[in-house]
């Protein structure tokens, strides 16, 4: 590994607590941190301190992609869901809409979806909301992506297990496109990698 691998080369301890804690949203940051704290040697407390907290931060900036696939259980699969199947919360509440009974073009729901990852939550919405709106986490971050992507898998797996789930073809087939779509604008590339922890 050269110099040039190693940013920090140079900084004292001290100095990349300080880089961590001003960047800790800043996945390449993060990374060339934790590199040069591998480098060191590993049995001084405080890299093994700044070590494990900026592998838990990189983790944090990762998330696996949801499957649709459901898990069929022995459930009813009528008493899984409402019998109205309905994009529910925060996704309504944004005029998010699919199948049969939505007059959106995919680009709309795409767009709608869009400004959800990208921009604050509508104060309105935030205290409709607000017993989960910590969860949605800030704009253009992991757990803005993950939430959406997390609620509308949830929409497909639900539908698929009913036993009518015909009936609900149009909004299976909308949900899965919108997925495969928000997946190859914001998460390939970006969040795809969990980073490893490491033992010390």
């Amino acid at each position: 590994m050269t110099n040039q691998d190693r940013p920090y080369i140079k900084l004292w301890i001290t100095d990349l607590e300080d880089v961590f804690n001003n960047n800790k949203q800043n996945k390449n940051i993060l990374q060339n941190l934790h590199n040069e704290l591998a480098f060191r040697k590993k049995n001084r407390k405080k890299n093994q301190n700044l070590f494990f907290k900026i592998s838990n931060e990189l983790n944090n900036l990762f998330f696996k992609w949801p499957s649709t696939v459901p898990i069929i259980t022995g459930d009813n699969p009528k008493t899984i869901i409402p019998d109205n199947l309905k994009e529910l919360g925060l996704l309504k509440a944004m005029e998010y809409k699919v199948g049969k009974g939505s007059t959106l073009k995919p680009e709309q729901r795409i767009n709608i979806l869009s400004d959800i990852y990208n921009f604050e939550i509508p104060e309105k919405f935030k205290q409709i909301f607000k017993d989960e709106i910590e969860k949605w986490g800030h704009p253009k971050s992991a757990p803005r992506l993950e939430k959406i992507a997390v609620n509308i898998s949830s929409f497909v797996k639900n539908a698929k297990k009913r036993q009518d789930s015909k009936k609900y073809e149009v909004a299976i087939d909308d949900w899965e496109s919108d997925l495969k779509e928000l997946k190859k604008m914001f998460y390939d590339g970006v969040y795809d990698f969990k980073y490893p922890t490491t033992d010390i």
